[in-house]
């Protein structure tokens, strides 16, 4: 199977996970954190819900992906699914081995956090580019500083491997400013409120979650 998200706009992937972002406010999902006593009803609801049908072709793609990885009809690729896979590999032998039980990474698991980080690096990847390009533009110094180290290191190649991009020392320092300058994820702090409170004037009640930036 064959994932294109970044030349073709209606990549099924793509799609189902750009309805997931747009579902996540209008589902069950919202429903059981802002009232957790209603939470085991909503969970009825949940495989209904147009979120959990996307969230279903996403894992149903994952699994054929990581079938065609162990059966070695698909090359290996250094990436999250394949570390899984040689981590429950890995797991498998040394229960063989030693003749003891060993706890592996279960197929369900492996998809839902193959699952996950493709959720969790979806929004925030593209949040992340956008900050980068457009500080790179109001910086051309730093570009041409860029584009000087990549064709010192690498002179006459046009496309370069991950491994290569980890040797652009420079690229890295502007990654890394400008995610500090534009954090993709802000960084927030939940606590629960233990007994009825006033904080500047507001009432806060017994039992309330409050989510605040940190």
């Amino acid at each position: 199977m064959k994932i294109d998200c970044q030349r073709s706009t209606n990549d099924p992937m793509l799609t189902w996970m750009r309805k997931v972002f747009e579902q996540a406010d209008k589902t069950a999902l919202e429903g059981s954190f802002v009232f957790p006593a209603l939470r085991p009803i909503l969970l009825l609801l949940y495989p209904f819900t147009s979120f959990a049908r996307c969230m279903k072709k996403m894992m149903d793609d994952v699994d054929k992906v990581t079938e065609l990885r162990r059966t070695g009809k698909r090359p290996r690729c250094d990436n999250m699914i394949q570390m899984m896979l040689d981590a429950q590999t890995g797991a498998k032998n040394d229960s063989h081995a030693s003749g003891k039980k060993v706890k592996t990474l279960e197929q369900r698991h492996l998809s839902s956090n193959a699952v996950v980080l493709l959720i969790a690096g979806f929004d925030t990847t593209a949040s992340a580019l956008a900050f980068l390009l457009h500080l790179v533009a109001k910086h051309p110094e730093e570009q041409d500083k860029i584009l000087h180290e990549m064709e010192e290191r690498f002179p006459g190649i046009d496309e370069l491997s991950f491994e290569q991009l980890h040797e652009l020392e420079r690229l890295y320092m502007v990654v890394k400013e400008a995610v500090r300058l534009y954090p993709p994820v802000p960084l927030m702090v939940a606590r629960t409120c233990t007994q009825d409170t006033t904080v500047l004037g507001h009432f806060i009640p017994a039992r309330v979650n409050i989510v605040a930036p940190a």
